[in-house]
């Protein structure tokens, strides 16, 4: 049986990584929430690892990454990198999905 939190964050993930990569002008309000998800999300990732003495979390800071990127989306402020940041981001979703269902 799949991880039920674990495999909604990577269903978070891969829609994050879709809007990053398509960034669709009609869909502007998912944007801000799931920008507020993943700023949430990675502060959450990175705090929990600087607490425990890792330094590395780079999941924590893609998802940081990730959010900032997405809230920039929402005030119509695009950049060349994004579609590419967007396959990393639901890769990493595939990732997390792939884990939470063999685990």
């Amino acid at each position: 049986m799949p991880h039920l939190g674990l495999l909604i964050l990577a269903i978070v993930d891969i829609f994050s990584g879709l809007l990053l990569y398509f960034h669709p002008s009609f869909l502007v309000k998912p944007f801000f929430y799931l920008g507020v998800i993943c700023l949430t999300k990675g502060g959450w990732s990175v705090l929990s690892s600087f607490i425990q003495r890792f330094f590395f979390d780079i999941l924590g800071f893609l998802d940081i990454l990730a959010g900032l990127f997405l809230i920039l989306l929402y005030n119509n402020i695009s950049f060349a990198f994004f579609p590419v940041f967007g396959i990393m981001i639901m890769l990493k979703g595939l990732w997390t999905m792939f884990f939470s269902i063999t685990n």
